[in-house]
């Protein structure tokens, strides 16, 4: 039990101080280590040392603000001790502590040095572009307004039939001359568009359903639709514009491009270069002494 409150009430004192500690300034001290001090600065720093994902989840969540802290003081304090007892010094450990500086150096300068130096030019995202339109295609839009007169799936034969019958004489007027949004602002029972003189807007394949979606992109802009009949009643549709599938403006997607393509040259970048390093340096890999005939590792 004591051990348990000696973990659980530093980390419940970190939760209540650190919202006020961070807001104190980077000078402020949140713990010491002796005569040594770790300020708001040094965990924001710390911080930064993690991917981005994990600075965001950090930065959002005390909690993780509380478990981070601790972590950090506590792995400076079991590590002056394990320097105090000279474990650093045992050779599994000098071992194994090389591998892992190796592995983290290796990882932070070919980030940092040699991928860093790579950025897309106007020109390759230009190619990226040409060569990939149909990666940015806008897809085929329509601007409609419809008119509905609804009625319900349970609803008689007689009440089907005055339904349909309305829409046919409002279809009729329309025809005739009479505004399309005049009437489906008195008549459409479509609380969403009604109000827009029965606008829908510019939508896609899917938007509505099934039956109206059919016969709004088979129309010509301008052009009135029969009645259509669904499960919601019976509909007079418009088409008012249609937007054919074209690739979008290259402004519009430079910044993907930009960083698809920067990241696409990093990688080769970084390719090169550790293919150049271990031949400059005159190492080998000879895999079959590893895992002997293996075809997935069969050289190339």
């Amino acid at each position: 039990m004591t051990n348990a409150r000696s973990v659980l009430l530093p980390m419940i004192l970190i939760l209540l101080m650190l919202p006020l500690a961070m807001a104190a300034g980077d000078d402020a001290v949140l713990a010491r280590i002796g005569q040594k001090s770790f300020t708001v600065a040094d965990f924001n720093r710390w911080v930064t040392y993690n991917p981005e994902a994990g600075r965001e989840a950090v930065q959002k969540d005390n909690k993780r603000k509380a478990n981070m802290l601790n972590q950090i003081i506590t792995g400076m304090v079991v590590a002056d001790i394990a320097r105090k007892e000279s474990f650093d010094r045992r050779p599994d450990v000098r071992e194994k502590t090389e591998h892992l500086v190796n592995n983290f150096l290796s990882l932070e300068y070919l980030d940092k040095v040699v991928a860093a130096e790579v950025k897309a030019s106007d020109d390759d995202i230009r190619r990226y572009y040409e060569g990939n339109l149909d990666q940015f295609l806008e897809k085929e839009a329509v601007k409609a307004s419809h008119i509905l007169i609804s009625v319900s799936r349970d609803a008689s034969d007689a009440d089907k039939a005055a339904a349909r019958q309305t829409t046919a004489e409002l279809l009729e007027r329309i025809r005739g001359g009479e505004s399309f949004e005049k009437l489906a602002s008195v008549y459409s029972a479509d609380p969403g568009s009604r109000g827009q003189g029965g606008s829908l807007g510019w939508f896609g394949h899917g938007r509505m359903v099934a039956e109206c979606d059919e016969v709004v992109f088979s129309l010509k802009p301008g052009e009135i639709s029969d009645i259509v009949e669904t499960k919601f009643g019976y509909h007079i549709i418009r088409l008012d514009e249609r937007r054919e599938a074209a690739p979008k403006p290259l402004e519009a997607v430079r910044s993907t491009i930009e960083e698809r393509v920067t990241r696409m040259q990093r990688v080769d970048a970084v390719d090169a270069f550790v293919k150049n390093a271990m031949k400059e340096a005159g190492a080998e890999i000879d895999l079959e002494v590893l895992v002997g005939s293996d075809p997935h590792f069969a050289t190339q």
